[in-house]
């Protein structure tokens, strides 16, 4: 008792800024450790992590595989064979001997929730991961949020209890900033009609129903929900891709008002065209702003032979929202990501994800399952690792260490 009191005692007499940056030296999972040297300490700690003041990296992609394929852990190179009941695995971009954290989702397991040996991973925000899963017998849609740092979940109920699918008509959004509070919300806009839009906060605990107001804006276009994008949460607002006769992104609140569209950017060269249609594959937060990446649906006459048509990826900053003013970051061709084309050139790849604080590109190409980075400062590609198995959703991680609020063990 008397070592922990002088511990205490030392711990508590060291000057915050040079402790601020010692603590930041030390990994977060083992940082979390020392929260239980004293209460100095522990509020030190958890302020650090809730004000993300230390640095954090994207460490690799948790995936959920396809429901008839059985689940294992996943080293850097390739997915190895387990006996083990799992439902997940975790791609390390790090290239370390020992993962990071725990890629079998052992909470699952242990859930027990009628349905969920179907579940999907859907989307990802600031550390946590949003699952999907149709409950019997009503085939509603309901949730899991899990942080895989602290292996804490919560399980979250269907929006209406009505018949949904997991594959297509319904796109949900999980927002979460740790800097903020420590509660999240989801946002689920039904494909319908009358595009319902509900709000869940694990604050609440409950889900509301946003008004139509917002609907009339995207009207002028024929606008309907994007089928892949699930949305990127960037400077407190969720921005939606929505496809028509020109593709568009919503930004909405994390109360699931809509506050203005924005239309996806274009040279003025191909404002003129008229022959060059953008494809958004792709919108996500780095550096602190909005990223957009597309391809272009160009229109090449039948007789002119693939190897002579040439296709590229856009990659566009969104400087000022107020403005809707965009600059183009980058572009790339396909056969510099991908080589020969061997495959469908539209619909052979996903861009996964963008780097949160580098000038990196994430993409995975589905007839040889390799998930590579593309830089744009040095236009490198790089093989980082082959998906053994078929997947069902691919997501980005950065852990978060914060004690959250509303999410049990």
């Amino acid at each position: 008792m008397g070592c922990s009191k002088r511990s205490s005692s030392a711990a508590s007499s060291l000057p915050e800024d040079p402790l601020v940056e010692i603590l930041s030296r030390v990994p977060g999972k083992s940082l979390c450790r020392f929260k239980c040297v004293s209460k100095a300490w522990y509020g030190l700690i958890a302020d650090l992590l809730r004000r993300k003041k230390l640095p954090e990296t994207l460490e690799g992609f948790f995936f959920v595989a396809a429901a008839t394929i059985p689940a294992v852990p996943m080293t850097r190179a390739t997915a190895t064979t387990s006996n083990v009941k799992a439902y997940g695995y975790f791609a390390d971009v790090l290239g370390r001997s020992v993962r990071p954290v725990e890629s079998c989702f052992p909470f699952l397991s242990e859930a027990r929730v009628p349905g969920i040996e179907n579940i999907r991973l859907l989307h990802h925000c600031n550390g946590l991961l949003l699952f999907g899963y149709i409950q019997e017998p009503d085939k509603s849609l309901n949730y899991i949020v899990s942080n895989p740092a602290t292996q804490q979940w919560v399980a979250v109920p269907s929006s209406d209890g009505k018949r949904s699918s997991l594959t297509h008509g319904t796109l949900s959004s999980l927002i979460f900033d740790p800097a903020v509070s420590s509660h999240f919300h989801l946002v689920q806009i039904k494909d319908e009609e009358d595009m319902p839009v509900q709000v869940y906060s694990s604050k609440s605990g409950v889900w509301t129903c946003v008004g139509r107001e917002w609907k009339p804006e995207w009207e002028c276009d024929d606008l309907y929900i994007a089928p892949g994008p699930c949305g990127a949460y960037v400077n407190g607002m969720l921005y939606v891709v929505l496809y028509g006769g020109m593709d568009w992104i919503a930004e909405m609140d994390v109360e699931g008002n809509t506050r203005k569209t924005i239309r996806v950017p274009l040279r003025e060269e191909y404002e003129e065209e008229g022959e060059f249609w953008p494809c958004t594959d792709y919108v996500g937060q780095s550096q602190g702003r909005l990223h957009c990446i597309y391809h272009a649906d160009q229109s090449y006459p039948e007789e002119l032979p693939p190897e002579k048509q040439s296709y590229e990826l856009f990659i566009w900053v969104l400087e000022d929202v107020e403005t809707q003013q965009w600059v183009l970051k980058d572009t790339v061709s396909f056969s510099h990501l991908f080589g020969k084309r061997i495959c469908d050139i539209f619909s052979d790849y996903n861009v996964v994800a963008i780097h949160p604080y580098h000038n990196l590109v994430y993409l995975v190409q589905h007839c040889n399952r390799k998930l590579i980075s593309y830089n744009m400062d040095t236009k490198e590609v790089r093989h980082l690792c082959t998906l053994a198995h078929g997947y069902r959703g691919i997501t980005p991680y950065v852990p978060c260490f914060s004690e959250l609020s509303k999410l049990e063990i």
